[in-house]
């Protein structure tokens, strides 16, 4: 075998060899590439979730607040100083809490809803059951008030069973002691948190 011979399939050799390293070099970035994309996607998913989800926390909280003062009343409702009818009455904590709830939740509700649909996207079950436990709870919430506010129309008739009518202010309102709904309210979201933070924890 000539050298020009051997030089040449020497030079071939180097040649593949560099197109090997070429490529796997690339193949490697690639997937670098790919990892850091995702990581970003998960790290503003679950950021976008927490957030929704802490706005809809204070949402209720501020819709809950057991003290309502006498603007958020209709003009014409005087309280306990006017001989109201049940009707009026039913109306006027209708317009209350009707009220409260276009202010504080409905938005945050959608935008916490929307953040939930994406994040089970990424996370599946897990997470579909946790962002299920919140929303539960705001559909306690929901329907708590609107019994209230039957029994308000009905002349306080419904709420005849007194645990069933304490129950159902203690879920409209939290008056800061052991209330069941705000436990589980802050147990639902203490787990979304907890399956968010890793995903927050880029470099």
């Amino acid at each position: 075998m000539e050298f020009a011979e051997i030089i040449k399939i020497i030079k071939d050799i180097c040649l593949a060899i560099a197109a090997c390293t070429t490529a796997t070099v690339a193949i490697l970035g690639l997937r670098n590439w790919s990892r850091e994309l995702k990581g970003k996607a998960e790290f503003d998913v679950a950021r976008k979730l927490i957030k929704s989800t802490y706005n809809l926390r204070d949402g209720i909280v501020r819709f809950r607040s057991p003290f309502i003062t006498t603007g958020e009343f209709p003009s014409t409702y005087k309280g306990q100083l006017g001989n109201h009818s049940a009707e009026e009455e039913g109306q006027a904590y209708a317009k209350v809490y009707g009220d409260r709830w276009e202010a504080n939740i409905s938005e945050a509700i959608q935008e916490f809803d929307s953040n939930s649909i994406e994040a089970e996207a990424f996370w599946g079950q897990k997470i579909k059951e946790k962002t299920q436990a919140l929303r539960a709870c705001v559909g306690e919430l929901r329907a708590s008030v609107d019994a209230f506010i039957r029994n308000k129309f009905s002349g306080n008739m419904d709420f005849q069973d007194r645990e069933f009518g304490n129950e159902v202010r203690g879920n409209i309102s939290d008056f800061g002691k052991d209330n069941p709904l705000t436990n589980k309210i802050n147990s639902a979201i203490d787990d979304i948190v907890n399956e968010l933070r890793p995903h927050l924890s880029r470099s």
